[in-house]
């Protein structure tokens, strides 16, 4: 009895485990028909992009620092959740598995993850504090622009606009 109940609380861990990091991975920019393709990462380096918002080079500097802020920041968590994964595979390939273990990495993992959507945010808080309101206007539609061209529609460029009908 005791060693079937122990094998039962050991699957419903490893179910729990399973599904958080399941949920936790990152989704794929235009993984479906709601989420429009990425912009790229350095977008503010684009000549056509800089010309079309008509960046300063205060802008362009101020994004490039954030940026690169972002992204050591970023790199870290992410090594870190990689490693936490690699923890949590560990504990459960143990011939017995510690459920108290296993629980504190998940919350662990959760915690990486949570502070990784927490630098994400307060990333584009900060681009968007550099950028005028017209100039993050106009990002947006080079998103929809995206969008739409992924979906077969315009592109980027001038005179971009909706596919022409047949």
């Amino acid at each position: 009895m005791l060693k079937r109940t122990m094998l039962f609380g050991a699957v419903a861990i490893l179910a729990v485990a399973l599904a958080a990091i399941a949920w936790a991975q990152p989704q794929r920019a235009g993984a479906g028909p709601h989420h429009p393709p990425p912009i790229q990462p350095d977008w503010w380096n684009n000549p056509d992009v800089q010309d079309e918002l008509d960046l300063t080079d205060e802008q362009i500097d101020a994004l490039e620092e954030a940026h690169a802020s972002f992204e050591k920041a970023a790199r870290s968590l992410r090594f870190d959740i990689q490693q936490a994964k690699l923890d949590i595979e560990r504990a459960f390939s143990e011939k017995s598995v510690d459920s108290k273990k296993v629980s504190e990495l998940a919350k662990r993992l959760g915690s990486l993850h949570g502070e990784l959507t927490e630098s994400r945010i307060k990333h584009r808080l900060k681009l968007v504090q550099i950028l005028t309101y017209e100039q993050r206007q106009k990002i947006e539609k080079f998103l929809e622009r995206a969008h739409r061209h992924r979906r077969g529609g315009g592109g980027f460029g001038p005179g971009a606009g909706p596919k022409p009908s047949k």
